[in-house]
């Protein structure tokens, strides 16, 4: 008789900690990728170190996992629009230039972001940094591009 009832005790133990899991998980997520502004601290293409880095500012994100917005601003000032999606769960970051609202394609800012829109996989994700690479670019295929960005 004693069996059968610290069965469905385990069962709910073991559901609530499973819930509590998966909280945490989503809470450090939140922390990891917040919107905002960001600094790309380290951005190489192939071996080549890029010394013209853009800044981020990152639009709250969404909650169902959709695109977010976000504005790329170039050592030289202009800006570009971009939208953005972290997946946790797959450890991917996405970007590419939102191409929905109108804007300047000859500026500095649209070209760096049209060219290193893509697939990245991340490679590091800390509350203070950020580091994801990619080998399937718009512009670059087939080359490494490594970033990495931290919080402004």
């Amino acid at each position: 008789m004693e069996k059968k009832r610290t069965y469905p005790l385990l069962l709910a133990l073991l559901m609530i900690g499973f819930l509590f899991a998966c909280t945490k998980s989503e809470v450090r997520t939140n922390k990891i990728l917040k919107h905002g502004d960001w600094q790309v601290t380290e951005m190489l293409i192939g071996t080549q170190n890029i010394t013209t880095v853009p800044k981020w500012r990152l639009d709250e994100p969404t909650e169902d996992g959709a695109f977010s917005t976000g504005t790329w601003t170039h050592y030289n000032g202009t800006t570009a629009n971009f939208k953005w999606r972290f997946d946790p769960y797959v450890g991917s970051f996405t970007f590419s230039v939102d191409n929905t609202i109108p804007q300047d394609k000859q500026v500095k800012a649209y070209i760096q972001c049209n060219n290193l829109a893509g697939e990245y996989s991340v490679l590091k994700d800390k509350s203070k940094m950020f580091e994801f690479e990619s080998v399937s670019t718009y512009g670059y295929s087939g080359t490494n591009l490594f970033i990495r960005i931290e919080p402004l």
